[in-house]
């Protein structure tokens, strides 16, 4: 008599437990659609690398086009803000190889201090590979979209490939308040940033 209570019992455990490896898929799908719908905010900002340009003209094997738009030996975040939410960014004399394989983000950061800024903006550049026995540099393209007028921490981390231990970081605070364009810029003394401007 017990074996059979105690196999009646394991039986209906058995299907108790089929049971329940059945619905935890959508327990988890339900449990994972409410927490992804909590955190996203179609207001939120949305970054975006639009991608960068050639070689610029001075640099690497083409010293002989030097450019005199932004001197060689300054690296720049240069920025346009519509007043309305869009912030379009331009990483000038990025340094990387001559024929980089580049991934780049841009994002806004929300934590913030009382007193402080909005939050940080992020531009993370990473060289994934380069091919080329040389360096170059280059202007990146950015947008941040959905960005409200405010005072943000801007924080660049550019490819380590091409800094020196104690360069200046490429990070300022930016004070967003109706349409206008500025650019902020750091001097750099070494190659490839250096002996390229007449």
């Amino acid at each position: 008599m017990k074996r059979t209570i105690d196999g009646q019992t394991g039986l209906a455990m058995v299907r108790g437990a089929v049971l329940l490896l059945g619905a935890l898929p959508f327990l988890l799908l339900a449990g994972c659609g409410a927490h992804i719908s909590s955190q996203v905010d179609p207001t939120w900002p949305i970054g975006e690398w639009l991608g960068h340009g050639e070689c610029l003209p001075g640099t690497g094997e083409n010293l002989a086009f030097r450019d005199s738009r932004t001197p060689y030996d300054l690296d720049c975040l240069k920025w346009e803000y519509d007043g309305e939410g869009l912030l379009e960014v331009t990483h000038v004399n990025a340094g990387f190889n001559c024929v980089p394989e580049i991934e780049a983000t841009i994002s806004l950061d929300p934590h913030s201090v009382p007193g402080g800024p909005s939050g940080t903006i992020e531009i993370v550049e990473h060289e994934i590979s380069g091919i080329a026995d040389c360096l170059c540099l280059f202007e990146l393209e950015y947008t941040l979209s959905e960005l409200p007028p405010g005072t943000y921490r801007v924080e660049v981390s550019e490819n380590p490939g091409c800094l020196h231990q104690g360069d200046v970081p490429l990070e300022f605070t930016l004070e967003l308040h109706s349409a206008e364009a500025d650019s902020f810029c750091v001097g750099r003394d070494h190659y490839p940033w250096s002996d390229l401007t007449p």
